[in-house]
């Protein structure tokens, strides 16, 4: 045998395993995974930030508890969950007493196959981008 077709035998090491909740905690967007049955099942450290409460307040109570029953973001989770598509929106408005006023840009996207629960992203726009998105609609 070869040195060089023992070293064919050997295994690779196996890659560490990836923790990924430490990875959704280490984004810098506010995260959520929302169920349409069970409502909020997970929120990274950000969407704690965001929405100015801990995952324990947050999780197994519904969405329209942290935003009012008119945004889009209930129809954008409703969709995505029927229809099993990803959906993005720019410069919608959120506003709650907790949270503010607060311009974002929403991405949605079904998890699971079939999708029983979304992943909703919140990228809050700059000053820039507030200033455009108030241009703009005018």
């Amino acid at each position: 045998m070869t040195r060089l077709s023992a070293l064919r035998r050997r295994k690779a090491p196996a890659p560490p395993k990836l923790n990924l909740e430490a990875m959704m905690h280490a984004l810098p967007e506010p995260l959520l995974v929302v169920a349409q049955e069970s409502g909020i099942r997970y929120v990274n450290f950000e969407a704690q930030q965001f929405f100015g409460t801990g995952a324990p307040a947050m999780i197994g109570r519904r969405l329209d508890e942290f935003l009012p029953a008119d945004s889009p973001v209930h129809a954008m989770v409703a969709q995505a969950l029927s229809q099993a598509i990803s959906l993005s929106d720019y410069g919608v408005t959120l506003e709650t007493p907790r949270i503010g006023r607060r311009s974002v840009i929403v991405t949605v996207a079904p998890m699971g196959d079939p999708a029983d629960a979304v992943l909703v992203k919140l990228d809050e726009l700059s000053m820039a981008g507030r200033i455009d998105n108030q241009l703009t609609r005018r």
